[in-house]
């Protein structure tokens, strides 16, 4: 299985992934269409980057119509289905997300999320600074590791 791996010391806030993300999707170039988001945070240096499904299936588990949101077994992805029915939503999945990350979309009135893009993501596609990259999970992401050990020791030695 592979999953999302982001390294935010690279991102430079551009949203080429938001972007990619919801044409892929919707045929449309729209932020708020998007299955992922880049945030800013409130460091004083004020640094962005995507923040992306991380596939652990907390929706699913909210989720209380039997169906709506299945995993994946060839990719791995939690999957929102065509039995998410907004009639019957009571936006469980919305709630139980502790990054925000799966929202009713706003033209379809559907609970969406991020799905692998089918196990070729566009957001990876996307990005020419490689923020954000589709791996075998358990990969060592040394290089990110590195960067966010760096980043502590600097934060402690301040």
């Amino acid at each position: 299985m592979k999953s999302l791996l982001v390294d935010q010391e690279k991102c430079t806030g551009c949203r080429r992934c938001e972007i990619f993300c919801s044409f892929h999707h919707f045929r449309t170039y729209s932020l708020g269409r998007t299955r992922l988001h880049v945030v800013r945070d409130n460091e004083p240096q004020g640094s962005e980057g995507p923040v992306i499904c991380t596939q652990c299936g907390l929706c699913k588990l909210a989720c209380p119509v039997e169906g709506a949101i299945i995993r994946d077994k060839r990719t791995g992805a939690v999957l929102v289905t065509t039995k998410c029915d907004m009639d019957e939503c009571i936006r469980e999945c919305v709630a139980a997300c502790p990054y925000g990350v799966i929202h009713i979309d706003s033209k379809s009135k559907r609970a969406i999320k991020c799905d692998f893009c089918g196990g070729k993501p566009s957001c990876v596609e996307a990005c020419p600074w490689q923020v954000i990259n589709y791996l075998e999970a358990g990969t060592p992401y040394s290089l990110n590791n590195k960067r966010i050990i760096e980043v502590r020791s600097k934060r402690v030695e301040d």
